[in-house]
């Protein structure tokens, strides 16, 4: 029966261990309340750093002080709380199994009870006891532990020793071992000042360079520098200009840097005040506080730094300074000048860490040697993202420019953020120059070119333009040209002409010229191109949309009085009887007033969205068709030998439409008797001719095409009649040709290459189809239609010359072959592309209304949602910083 009393459940067990447990945590925290708390408190002072303080405050004496009155209370301590404390026995964890579970006369101690007599009267009356008690372990339940840390510390000091413990948590979870290994091992020094500590030293690269600060290795203490002399430190890398930023506290003279230049020289060669071999350089630290100094000087050469202190290195840091190298630069391909009389610059520059600028400089060339006059500097606008290798081309009007066609020399040059200036190797040419027609306006420049090369001529050139101004009949009788003339000629001839006067009476000039040739034409189109050259520059800046804002504006206000000024013109010429250029004009081509102003708000809607490179690209274009629409204004008077050169080229598109549809029947010939072919390999049964798949009577339906001649859609013509129709065709196309270039022959004297291989060409093709070949006949007829299409460049390039000055083309224009930039693509109403000011050569897809209206509503998203101050804080952030890039 006791054997049988003392077997307990897996259960009870467990309750009574638990139990056990409670008991010594109630008597475990009264006893070792005191350890605990010097330990806290310790931990967390030697986290913040307290102890190492007072041993710079003493030497490391009041540190040592301080571990040894901290260890002996805390071995006091806990002497006691070993001795205090005792492990609960049996009974004392039945009794609170008892107390928690509300059981009274203490029946758990009565079922580990034995009977002290072993009569069987006391066993029977025992065993009716135990009877009577039941299974009681099953209704006994464990509790908590009672508030024992109340009890004993009623102000709630554990809680300040918690503090302490997470401040310290806080300030040092980087480095803690470091931290509490200090402080347990003071460095105890004879007295005087306190030790020097150097605290983390950071080396800034410039701004410009774009890399992030640099945090030096965490330098050694002084007892392991001159262990660590012996190993050769690692080599930082510091971009040239860089700051070294670094905090001393403690020791009593000021510290200083020493920077040498030169073969870093071993322990045992150093000096005494630690410099190695070479020239070195010191800079003192600044003092900010009583045994508290710092630095922040620039570093631009050096191959070692070491923060001196009191005689002694406090570090060392080996390091290589990496120069800002020249920007290079260079033409692409030499600078010429376009159909249009435009200066094309094109470039590359290149830098380390960024191109701020590139220029060109144009200086005049006079007998072979370039004259000390103030050059022309053109500034090419930046271009925005990657300025590390930059290519770019240049469109600049110097037409007006005294120099425009004399010989001159360009270079380029570029610069960094620190001011280096990288040049090019010099280009020479003659700077294009503008091509009047007017004899009055050609006369007129004709002087003006020589008040730059015969200056000491003034006299005779006066005269020279008094004469002009004498027959006002050969300039319209225009009061404005005439006073201009007296005005220019008295000028010359009474005041002596300094560089202002010389420059104005020069500009005085010009604009009569061009009044002359073009009315107020010419002066609404120069303002227009001063404002698109500022609208560039201000999209590939940083201009405000407030900036951008104005611009349009008076860009609008600027397209608005050039296009009157040309109706004004042509209204002038039409009064005068002047015969006007009559040609079909395709709808789809024509330029309104309303296409500009619609492109103008599409600009407007890219740079409020942030597409500032699409606007740009848009605004490239836009001049370009502003240009070409001045050019077709020009040259509205064409001669009788142009004229008949348009109707050739009108002729010729027709003849190649004509070739081209010819090819494509030919094509579905050949396609309709390979179908045929297979039909009859693999269908046996099927009437000769009957394509797989057809009834009776339905032979030949499905390959008529629309637009046949008459005679070949009736279902009813065999492959033989077929072939033959399509070489009479193409003999017809043949005989055209020829009748063609005998017209060409006559109008230029020569016959452009292209035509006779077409001709040839035809004639194959004719031959095959004659012997019902017409798969061999596709390729003859490919080949007509690209050797017609080299005819035609020929023939649209003597068109071209013709117009630009009746045949006098500028020496300096390039070809359409030779400049990729006015033949590869077309203005947005696929117009020849040509135009003044910068062109970034960057390919940039102009944004369509739909993305545009996207983003719109993006951003009216993003902004609405900026004003919920209920998001959480990182997306308010992320969204903000959307908003201020767009």
């Amino acid at each position: 029966m006791r054997d049988d009393a003392r077997v307990f459940s897996f259960s009870y067990r467990l309750k009574v261990w638990t139990t056990g447990l409670v008991l010594a945590w109630e008597r475990f925290f009264p006893a070792f309340r005191f350890p605990l708390a010097l330990l806290g408190l310790f931990l967390g002072f030697a986290l913040i750093e307290l102890p190492q303080a007072l041993g710079q405050i003493s030497g490391g004496w009041l540190q040592a002080a301080f571990l040894v009155i901290a260890l002996g209370l805390f071995l006091w301590t806990l002497r006691r709380a070993i001795i205090a404390f005792s492990w609960p026995g049996e009974s004392q964890i039945l009794r609170r199994l008892e107390s928690w579970s509300g059981l009274r006369h203490r029946p758990l101690s009565a079922l580990s009870d034995a009977v002290a007599g072993g009569g069987r009267t006391e066993a029977a009356l025992w065993n009716a006891h135990l009877k009577r008690l039941g299974d009681v372990r099953r209704q006994v339940h464990v509790g908590g532990p009672d508030p024992v840390a109340a009890r004993l510390d009623p102000f709630g000091l554990r809680a300040f020793v918690g503090l302490i413990l997470m401040i310290g948590l806080v300030a040092g979870w980087q480095n803690p071992g470091e931290r509490l290994r200090a402080a347990v091992t003071p460095e105890l020094q004879g007295g005087g000042a306190a030790p020097s500590s150097l605290a983390d030293v950071w080396v800034s690269p410039p701004d410009y360079t774009g890399m992030a600060p640099i945090l030096l290795s965490r330098p050694l203490a002084v007892a392991a520098v001159a262990a660590a002399e012996a190993a050769e430190p690692e080599t930082v890398a510091i971009p040239v200009g860089s700051r070294f930023l670094a905090t001393v506290n403690g020791g009593e003279d000021t510290p200083e840097l020493v920077i040498e230049d030169g073969v870093r020289a071993g322990a045992a060669d150093r000096t005494a005040d630690g410099a190695g071999q070479g020239m070195s350089e010191q800079v003192d630290f600044e003092t900010i506080a009583p045994e508290s100094h710092q630095i922040q000087t620039p570093i631009s050469r050096g191959t070692r730094l070491a923060v001196m202190q009191d005689g002694a290195p406090l570090a060392q840091w080996r390091i290589n300074v990496l120069p800002d190298l020249v920007p290079s630069v260079d033409f692409v391909e030499p600078p010429a000048g376009s159909e249009r009389q435009a200066l094309i610059l094109r470039y590359e520059a290149e830098d380390d860490y960024g191109v701020v600028s590139v220029r060109a400089l144009v200086r005049r060339v006079a007998d072979g040697a370039v004259t000390d006059e103030a050059p022309i500097e053109i500034t090419m606008p930046t271009v925005a993202g990657e300025r590390r290798k930059i290519t770019g081309r240049s469109f600049n009007d110097l037409t007006p420019h005294p120099w425009a066609g004399q010989p001159v020399q360009i270079t380029l040059q570029a610069a960094d953020d620190l001011g280096q200036t990288g040049t090019s190797a010099p280009a020479e040419m003659v700077l294009p120059e503008r091509i009047f027609n007017h004899p009055v306006a050609v006369a007129v420049i004709a002087q003006r070119k020589r008040l730059v090369t015969e200056p000491e001529e003034r006299i005779d050139i006066s005269d020279m333009l008094l004469t002009i101004a004498a027959r006002p009949g050969r300039y319209f009788h225009d009061i404005v040209v005439f006073l201009g003339l007296k005005t220019a000629a008295n000028r010359l001839y009474f005041t002596a002409l300094e560089k202002d006067s010389l420059e104005a009476l020069q500009s005085l000039l010009w604009d009569i010229a061009l009044r002359i040739e073009d009315g107020e034409v010419s002066t609404a189109m120069r303002k227009l191109r001063d404002l698109e050259r500022k609208l560039q520059e201000a999209l590939a800046g940083d201009a405000s949309d407030e900036e951008i804002e104005r611009l349009m504006r008076e860009m609008q206000q600027a397209i608005d009085e050039y296009l009157r000024a040309m109706a004004e013109q042509m209204m002038k010429q039409a009064r005068r009887g002047e015969q006007m250029q009559r040609q079909q004009i395709d709808p789809n081509q024509v330029l309104r007033r309303e296409d500009l102003m619609k492109m103008l708000d599409q600009m407007r809607d890219m740079a409020k969205t942030g597409a500032r490179d699409a606007a740009r690209q848009m605004l490239s274009q836009l001049q370009q068709m502003m240009e070409n629409l001045r050019m077709g204004m020009q040259q509205q008077q064409m001669s009788p030998q142009q004229q008949a050169l348009q109707e050739m080229m009108r002729q010729l598109n027709e003849l190649s439409q004509q070739q081209r549809d010819l090819m494509d029947r030919t094509f579905q010939q050949q396609q309709r008797q390979r179908g045929q072919q297979q039909g009859q390999q693999g269908q046996r049964g099927q009437q000769p001719g009957q394509q797989p798949g057809q009834r009776p009577g339905q032979q030949g339906q499905r390959g008529q095409q629309p637009g046949q001649s008459p005679g070949q859609g009736d279902g009813q013509m065999t492959a033989e009649e077929m072939a033959t129709e399509l070489a009479e065709l193409q003999e017809r196309l043949r005989r055209q040709l020829g009748e063609f270039m005998r017209k060409v022959g006559e109008g230029l004297g020569q016959i452009p290459d292209g035509f006779g291989d077409a001709e040839q060409s035809m004639r194959d093709a004719t031959e095959a189809l004659g012997e019902n070949a017409p798969g061999q006949a596709v390729g003859p007829q490919g080949d007509a239609l690209s050797q017609m299409q080299q005819g035609a460049d020929a023939l649209n390039e003597a068109l071209r010359e013709m117009a630009n000055g009746q045949g006098q083309q500028n020496p300096n224009a390039q070809s359409a072959d030779e400049d990729d930039f006015e033949s590869e693509d077309g203005d947005p109403l696929n117009r020849r592309r040509t135009g003044y000011g910068f062109n970034d050569n960057s390919d940039v897809e102009i944004p369509t209304e739909s993305d545009i209206q996207r983003a719109r509503r993006i951003f009216d998203e993003l902004r609405d949602r900026s004003g919920d101050r209920s998001r959480p804080s990182l997306e308010l952030d992320y969204i903000e910083r959307l908003l201020k890039r767009f």
